[in-house]
């Protein structure tokens, strides 16, 4: 069970699968948009367990001496936390900031979380701070960037191309409102798609519902024989119940097991379908479709109705992408109702969604992640501008590499890290007694804000103990 302090990782069956709450109108029609899962894992057997605990954002966890609070804060993935420790048996307090920025999807400011941290904590005995930024004052915002975004869009006649980091949920919420106000449809991968289920499941006030909004669709490849049958996907690419481990996706699909179950009650429904001038098949596709017929004319079992529900639900979840996606043919055929996600690693993609002749001109592809920080990535961008040039598709490039060999895209982008600026003026306002710097190769600017504001830096060295 997810709210389990441990679990077995391993490959997780449908048949494990336990429905919290189904959506059932008068008629007894299913409703999907009204699904709650609660996902009982069944993970089988493992040499290892791994073991876990939840830290409550709103209270105070107690780990042997100390006690450590968790702060929501900013960063380029959900869920990043600063931590706030305190060791009872000395009294020192500890500040831990992990990557975090301001400005972003909680719309936490810098002012806020000062306040925070001086609530709990007047007198800080060391800050164990990240710099990956420390050397920029100027970072833009999340509100910026969506502007743009949008005002790229807007001028987009045919398709729209746009990469962003598949775990910034942060920024698809940016895109996703972009699409919206052109009236696009945005379809995104099925990774991406299954983290913004699973994330609206546990927090549906903040992540869209992949299954209902009509603004957001998955994106279908081509795959084994290239026809787009069913025989050709994985569980991944098939629906949102699905699980990333290391197991051959081909060998342990849901939807077999699925078929399994569904073909045990065919078994005992067979003489319910007749009446339909339906024999019983193997075909559980065409099964299906007379499901609600199925139900009328049950046993009046309760739970063997239940068990149909469930069965019913997760093969709707199971098949989504495969049944609702998008294929590539019906983007050529109205380029301009889509927003695509798509990434270096998508490019041959291109073959699939550009016309006849190849020509892709009145499209527009749109950078919204991090700019490359090494030679593979420089490599990698160089080769995503050559695929756009001879598909002529239109981006724009980083004006200060225009004149060099080595062009990079035109970011829309903001950093998941703090700025020096706002470093320093939390350094300024906590006033801790030694500042350890982490996570930067700038480790001089951290020595400039401790001269100018009086605060002691120490810079850790490889395995040497630090004492506060």
């Amino acid at each position: 069970n997810l709210t389990s302090t441990s679990f077995h990782y391993k490959s997780a069956y449908p048949h494990s699968l336990k429905i919290k709450k189904m959506g059932i109108d008068e008629d007894k029609k299913l409703i999907l948009n009204d699904l709650d899962l609660e996902l009982e894992l069944d993970m089988g057997q493992s040499p290892k367990k791994r073991l876990y605990k939840l830290i409550d954002e709103k209270s105070v966890t107690s780990i042997g001496s100390f006690l450590i609070e968790a702060i929501p804060v900013d960063h380029s993935v959900p869920g990043a936390l600063v931590f706030l420790i305190k060791d009872n048996k000395s009294g020192k307090i500890l500040l831990y900031s992990g990557d975090f920025k301001f400005g972003g999807e909680t719309s936490l400011e810098i002012e806020d979380f000062i306040k925070r941290i001086k609530k709990t904590a007047e007198n800080i005995d060391a800050f164990i701070c990240e710099g990956t930024r420390i050397y920029i004052d100027d970072i833009p915002k999340e509100k910026d960037i969506e502007k743009n975004i949008l005002n790229k869009m807007k001028d987009v006649k045919k398709l729209i191309m746009i990469d962003f980091n598949w775990k910034d949920l942060g920024r698809l919420n940016i895109i996703l409102n972009c699409c919206k106000k052109i009236g696009r449809t945005l379809l995104l991968s099925p990774k991406t798609a299954y983290l913004l289920f699973q994330f609206h499941q546990k927090f549906p006030e903040d992540y869209a519902k992949p299954v209902e909004d009509e603004n957001l669709g998955v994106y279908i490849k081509r795959r084994g024989d290239l026809l787009y049958s069913p025989s050709d996907y994985s569980k991944f690419d098939m629906g949102f119940i699905s699980y990333w481990g290391k197991n051959s996706a081909q060998k342990d699909r849901n939807i077999t097991r699925i078929k399994h179950m569904l073909d045990l009650i065919e078994l005992k429904a067979g003489k319910y379908l007749e009446k339909f001038d339906q024999e019983p098949k193997d075909n559980y596709i065409k099964y299906l479709k007379n499901l609600e017929e199925l139900q009328k004319a049950w046993f009046g079992d309760l739970e063997e109705q239940k068990l149909v529900q469930k069965l019913d639900i997760i093969w709707k979840l199971a098949t989504f992408h495969f049944k609702q996606g998008v294929r590539a043919y019906e983007i050529r055929e109205t380029p301009e109702k889509y927003v695509l996600q798509l990434s270096f690693w998508d490019a041959n993609e291109l073959f699939d969604l550009s016309p006849e002749n190849g020509d892709m001109s009145g499209s527009y592809f749109i950078k919204a992640n991090t700019e490359p920080f090494n030679d593979e990535m420089l490599i990698d961008e160089q080769k995503m501008i050559n695929w756009f040039d001879h598909f002529k598709v239109g981006y724009d490039i980083d004006p200060e590499t225009k004149e060099s060999e080595k062009k990079v895209f035109l970011r829309e982008h903001v950093s998941g890290h703090a700025s020096g600026h706002e470093i320093k003026k939390i350094i300024a306002e906590l006033n801790p007694k030694i500042v350890i710097p982490i996570h930067t190769n700038h480790n001089e600017k951290f020595i400039q804000i401790g001269k100018e504001i009086g605060v002691k830096i120490v810079i850790p060295e490889y395995a040497k103990p630090i004492i506060i």
